[in-house]
């Protein structure tokens, strides 16, 4: 069984047939899914999944993208939500073209972290054109751990966040990028989850990404680290169960 640390199972695209999605999914050994949100708009559609799907784990956050549509009443929301979640995501910087301006998405981030140390809960981070940035924010709070997911950054980068504590979320561009590769062959393997940040960063033009990707990536990654597939993904899922603390909600340490 595989632990798919960033999964977008709530997103609109998956409505017209979500369920043979996740039946795919258990077909090819995945069915844990970290679910993250990026509005509040989908709360309470991700709660119904939750209820729904038991290995189906919420993280609720509001998404840099969208911040600027939030007010002070989502973030207590949020506050009321995230007892029942994993963990709080999906937050962040984004810095490219056409998003809020960086002292909005600034404010809601810092915001979303304060929550997180408070209620004692990891952050799934988003983070483009802003990596620097956002680590320079992340250690004013030396308390949290959490995930960049995507991780797409340089070496020093990686290891800035790993001496902070924190994982690095890889996904499709691991087939891709050379640089990337090398990277994963150099950070220690308790910092690297797996995930698919489906319906995205799909390996085939025009199609929607699934979770079932993830033994092909799983393949990859232990190729790279020079270990047996079954050994990799032992170790990626004792990572995402540590992070997550899905023990707590049922999963077991031994996947």
């Amino acid at each position: 069984m595989l632990i798919d640390s960033h999964c977008h199972l709530a997103d609109e695209r998956f409505d017209a047939d979500r369920a043979a999605v996740m039946s795919r999914a258990a077909l090819a050994g995945v069915d844990c899914w970290v679910v993250p949100s990026a509005k509040s708009e989908e709360w309470p559609h991700l709660v119904r999944l939750a209820g729904r799907y038991p290995g189906l784990h919420p993280a609720f956050g509001i998404h840099p993208w969208y911040c600027e549509r939030h007010r002070d009443v989502h973030l207590r929301e949020l506050r009321r939500l995230l007892p029942g979640a994993v963990a709080l995501g999906e937050c962040g910087l984004d810095f490219g073209p056409e998003r809020p301006r960086q002292a909005v998405q600034e404010h809601w981030f810092e915001q979303q972290l304060q929550l997180a140390e408070q209620m004692h809960k990891p952050v799934i981070l988003h983070a483009y054109k802003a990596l620097d940035r956002l680590i320079r924010l992340l250690r004013a709070y030396p308390g949290i751990r959490g995930v960049v997911h995507g991780f797409a950054g340089s070496s020093v980068q990686a290891e800035r966040l790993v001496e902070m504590g924190f994982c690095l979320g890889i996904g499709t561009m691991l087939v891709k990028s050379g640089r990337l590769r090398k990277l994963v062959a150099d950070i220690p393997a308790e910092f690297l989850l797996l995930e698919s940040d489906a319906p995205d960063q799909s390996l085939q033009r025009g199609m929607l990404n699934e979770p079932a990707v993830l033994p092909r990536l799983l393949e990859e990654m232990a190729g790279i680290r020079n270990l047996a597939p079954e050994a990799m993904a032992a170790r990626l899922n004792a990572n995402a169960v540590r992070l997550f603390n899905l023990e707590s909600f049922g999963v077991n340490n031994d996947l």
